[in-house]
């Protein structure tokens, strides 16, 4: 199954959304942290 192309802006909306869902999910395991 060949690979389709994406849009050149996909990769980085996707690279986007990925820093941001890690840095959420950082800043929830830090406030988990700090109320320990």
């Amino acid at each position: 199954m060949p690979l389709t192309p994406l849009p050149p802006g996909a990769f980085r909306r996707l690279w986007r959304n990925i820093a941001l869902m890690l840095a959420l999910l950082f800043l929830l395991l830090l406030a988990l942290w700090l109320t320990l």
